[in-house]
C-alpha cells in the first residue's frame, strides 16, 4: 500500500472520482473518505476490517481475486440493509441498540454505502487495464477473509431483520426465561416408551418385513418404489433401504401411536385433549421412517412456540438456541446415549446438539407415561432436568 493511502489505491481512487470524463460527483474526495469511515466506524467494531485492509494482498492473488468483490458485496449489502431498516422500522430496538453501542450516526450511515459500488468498478477497471495483475504465487490465505464475511452475514441475520419474535420475547426477561416457560408447557413421553419404541422400530428394520411410515420427501432419490434409501452412518456410507409407506397426512401414524400408547389425542380437531399443541420432530427428517414415529424425536409443544422450533437449519441465534436446548433435554430425558444406534444405522454423535447454542439451566418438563390396562389415559408427571 502506498505511503499516503489509508486503503488500497486510495489516492488513485480519488483521482478516478475526480476524473472529468466520469459523471460529475458532489464532493468526490469526501466520497473516497467514506471507505475510511466504514472501516473505523463499522468494520473495526465488529472485527471485519480485514475485508478492506487486506484487499491488496487478496486482489494480487489469482486464487483470491474474486473474494475481494464478494467481500465488498457483503459490506454493501450489510450497510444498505442497516440503513433501510433503521430508516423504515423505527420500532426496531435491536437496530437502535446496535447503532448506539457502536456510536453510529444515522446521517453518515446513510451516505457510506454509495462508495462501495464505485470502488468495485474502479478496482475492476484497474484489473482490465492491466494495472493490477493477479499472480498464482504467492497465494493469499482466505480463512480469515471468509470468517469476516460469515461474521457480517451472522450479524445481518441477528440484527438486520424485523423479527416477529421480538414482540414475543419482550414479554420474557431473556432466552432462558422463555425456554423455561416453553419447556414447562411442553409434553415429553416417558423414557420407557422411547426405549420400547426404539427397540420395536429396530426389529422392524432388521426384519425387513414390516412397512414403517414417514412423511413424503420432495427428494425422489430418498423415497422410491415403496422403499426409503439412506446411507449407513456406521458402515462407511453403505447404501441401504427399508420398506416404507407415505403417511396419509404427514402425522397420522404419529397421532395414532400417541393415542394408542397414552390415550391422549392431538391434532384431531376440537375433540383433541391437546388443543393448540403441535407434534414437533425435534431432529426433523420426518421423511425418514427411523425418525418419524420414534419417541426420542417427539415432543408436544405449544403452537405459539413451535414455529420457532420448526426452523431446522436456521441461522438465527434464537432459533438455534431453542432447537439445541430441546435436543439436549431430549438426550438427557430419553436416555438417548444408552440406545444402540447401530441397530438403525445411525451414529449418536450426529445427533448431538451444538454446545455453543445450548442454554444451560434447570428446567421442568411434563412427562406422559404409557396408559396401564384399564386406564383411559397415561399419567402425567412433572420432572426436573438439568442440562
Amino acid at each position: 500500500m502506498a505511503k499516503n493511502d489509508a486503503y488500497f489505491l486510495e489516492q488513485k481512487f480519488r483521482s478516478y472520482l475526480n476524473d472529468p470524463s466520469r459523471p460529475k460527483l458532489k464532493r468526490p474526495n469526501q466520497k473516497a473518505g467514506y471507505i475510511v469511515s466504514i472501516v473505523k466506524n463499522v468494520l473495526e467494531k465488529i472485527n471485519c476490517e480485514i475485508l478492506i485492509n487486506d484487499i491488496e494482498k487478496a486482489i494480487n492473488s489469482k486464487s483470491s481475486k474474486d473474494r475481494v468483490f464478494e467481500g465488498l458485496d457483503a459490506i454493501y449489502d450489510f450497510l444498505k440493509k442497516l440503513v433501510w431498516i433503521n430508516n423504515n422500522f423505527p420500532s426496531n430496538r435491536t437496530i437502535k441498540d446496535f447503532l448506539e453501542t457502536h456510536q453510529l450516526n444515522s446521517c453518515s450511515l446513510n451516505a457510506w454505502p454509495s462508495v462501495i459500488p464505485v470502488y468495485k468498478e474502479f478496482l475492476k477497471k484497474e484489473i482490465e487495464q492491466g494495472n493490477i495483475k493477479p499472480k498464482t504465487s504467492p497465494r493469499y490465505a482466505v480463512t480469515d477473509w471468509n470468517n469476516a464475511i460469515k461474521t457480517l452475514e451472522e450479524i445481518e441475520i441477528e440484527i438486520l431483520s424485523q423479527k416477529g419474535t421480538d414482540s414475543l420475547m419482550s414479554h420474557f426477561t431473556d432466552c432462558e426465561n422463555f425456554l423455561s416457560i416453553v419447556l414447562r408447557d411442553s409434553y415429553f413421553f416417558s423414557s420407557s416408551l422411547a426405549k420400547k419404541q426404539f427397540t420395536d422400530i429396530a426389529k422392524d428394520i432388521q426384519g425387513g418385513q414390516k412397512v414403517l411410515c414417514a412423511r413424503h420427501s420432495k427428494k425422489d432419490e430418498k423415497q422410491r418404489g415403496g422403499r426409503f434409501y439412506y446411507k449407513s452412518e456406521i458402515r462407511e456410507n453403505q447404501e441401504k433401504s427399508i420398506p416404507f409407506e407415505v403417511d396419509k397426512d404427514g402425522n397420522t401414524a404419529v397421532r395414532d401411536l400417541i393415542k394408542d400408547k397414552t390415550g391422549y389425542t392431538i391434532s384431531a380437531g376440537y375433540d383433541s385433549i391437546f388443543l393448540y399443541y403441535v407434534i414437533s420432530h425435534i431432529w426433523g427428517d420426518a421423511f425418514d421412517p427411523r425418525n418419524f414415529t420414534n419417541f426420542w424425536n417427539l415432543v408436544l409443544v405449544p403452537g405459539w412456540a413451535n414455529f420457532i422450533l420448526d426452523k431446522q437449519g436456521a441461522e438465527d441465534k434464537f432459533a438455534k438456541q431453542m432447537i439445541n436446548t430441546f435436543k439436549a433435554i431430549c438426550i438427557a430425558h430419553y436416555k438417548m446415549r444408552a440406545m444402540d444406534w447401530k441397530l438403525i444405522d445411525k451414529d449418536f454423535k450426529n445427533l448431538k446438539p451444538d454446545e455453543d447454542y445450548i442454554v444451560h439451566g434447570d428446567y421442568e418438563i411434563n412427562v406422559i407415561y404409557q396408559r396401564r390396562k384399564g386406564q383411559d389415559y397415561g399419567k402425567i408427571q412433572t420432572k426436573s432436568i438439568k442440562i
